[in-house]
């Protein structure tokens, strides 16, 4: 059989079509032109007899032959992986990469707790970073996209490590003229604890359905017993806060955005419920080589403190 099928270039055209699902996208990742792309694809079709690809709808979907055959791609860019790591380990950490995934939220608040502290330690390792969000965090993971990913998904994915890194308590921001909101208590926190209880006839900035905030905040009210009263939902929760110190309502944040709400006009309360609290982990491949600058990493995440 030709050896040219299992050639690297074969593999890497193959991943690029794969990824992108579109010959003139992945052509243009690999700095080749469509017309040689899609050349080349037909070419190994011939040679092997089968198709790898349907187009359907303008989207090329892998054939079960194809899928097969991009397993042992994927099998084969690991390996090369692993290679390149040790080989580097061998070369005193004189280089390498580093791909990391985070939500694209909290970026703002970890990459610069993170990314100065590691690249004193390895200013020659290249970094990537993949700012998503949350719910594209495991596939980046399981398609081998990234090496490391941080998310707050307590759902254990096969075939990977997950590290607890911190607990975001759960806080409510409501307007600093607002009228306090029912009995609280500091019960040993920093910010007066208030059970949900008492916030039924108040009206909540709400994240979209699917962010963590949202989630935590719905186990929240559930509880609690009751269903809130929703002024408005949105994305953001910076932009939350604001409303909020305008005297829109009140919201919900996690620990992470406290540094942003030391300007605000703003009354703040932890939050006494059944489920206060966002759990971060970093993830990982299982059985992966992992270089000293890949442990470094881990330890130097681990150290984050992003609630100011």
């Amino acid at each position: 059989m030709d050896k040219e099928i299992f050639s690297n270039r074969t593999m890497n055209y193959l991943l690029a079509i794969n990824n992108y699902r579109n010959i003139t996208r992945a052509a243009e990742s690999l700095y080749i032109s469509q017309p040689a792309l899609s050349k080349f694809l037909n070419t190994l079709e011939k040679k092997l007899g089968f198709a790898l690809f349907n187009n359907i709808g303008h989207t090329l979907i892998p054939t079960y032959e194809g899928e097969r055959f991009l397993h042992y791609a994927l099998l084969t860019e690991e390996l090369e992986q692993q290679l390149t790591h040790e080989i580097t380990d061998w070369q005193n950490q004189q280089s390498g990469r580093l791909r990391f995934a985070l939500p694209l939220m909290r970026s703002p608040y970890i990459l610069p707790q993170v990314i100065p502290d590691f690249l004193k330690m390895y200013p020659h390792v290249q970094i990537s970073v993949f700012e998503e969000h949350s719910d594209k965090l495991r596939n980046l993971i399981t398609e081998n996209k990234v090496d490391f990913a941080l998310t707050m998904s307590e759902e254990d994915i096969p075939n990977t490590v997950k590290c607890h890194i911190r607990t975001d308590r759960l806080y409510l921001a409501a307007p600093a003229c607002h009228k306090r909101i029912g009995p609280s208590s500091h019960n040993g926190q920093n910010y007066p604890s208030i059970d949900l209880s008492h916030l039924k006839d108040e009206y909540f900035i709400l994240q979209q359905p699917g962010q963590h905030t949202r989630m935590t905040a719905e186990k929240a009210f559930a509880a609690a017993g009751y269903s809130p009263k929703i002024l408005l939902i949105t994305r953001s929760i910076q932009a939350a806060l604001e409303l909020v110190a305008r005297g829109c309502g009140v919201c919900f944040f996690i620990e992470t955005y406290m540094n942003y709400t030391k300007n605000l006009p703003l009354q703040i309360y932890s939050v006494d419920n059944q489920y206060p609290a966002t759990e971060v982990y970093l993830i990982w491949r299982k059985g992966i080589y992992m270089p000293q600058y890949f442990r470094d990493f881990i330890e130097i995440v681990k150290t984050i403190n992003i609630s100011g």
